[in-house]
């Protein structure tokens, strides 16, 4: 039950319908480097922190910088319309939402993300020169 429970936080619930739920959850358990069903108290903290920090009006210092957010559109932890808001307050930023994708989306697309890395890189590197 844990494992599931982790795993819908990393793969769109109706995506899950369609794998071999255990055989993913060893898979990225892989990955992570340890069982999905464990939940080190790191997790908790990172949470928390995550809800006590904020940069954000220190964002527009990053316009000479060549950014690239990407927004998975099922993600319940970093919910997209925050990467847009992100993006929006960094100038020059480009954003890109990947659909039937979750938290887990560099693992479930990571060929479409790596696609869209490697055309974003080749651009600034088009534009910087």
């Amino acid at each position: 039950m844990k494992r599931r429970a982790f795993l819908e936080l990393l793969w769109p619930k109706a995506e899950l319908k369609l794998v071999d739920v255990d055989e993913l959850a060893r898979r990225v358990g892989t990955l992570v480097g340890r069982d999905l069903a464990e939940q080190p108290a790191v997790l908790m903290k990172q949470v928390r922190a995550l809800t006590c920090h904020d940069t954000s009006k220190r964002l527009g210092e990053l316009a000479c910088i060549p950014t690239f957010v990407l927004s998975a559109q099922h993600d319940p932890i970093a919910l997209p319309h925050y990467g847009r808001m992100l993006s929006n307050s960094i100038p020059g930023s480009q954003f890109e939402l990947l659909p039937v994708a979750s938290h887990g989306v560099t693992i479930q697309k990571a060929n479409e993300v790596n696609r869209l890395l490697r055309a974003w890189i080749e651009r600034v590197e088009r534009e910087s020169q």
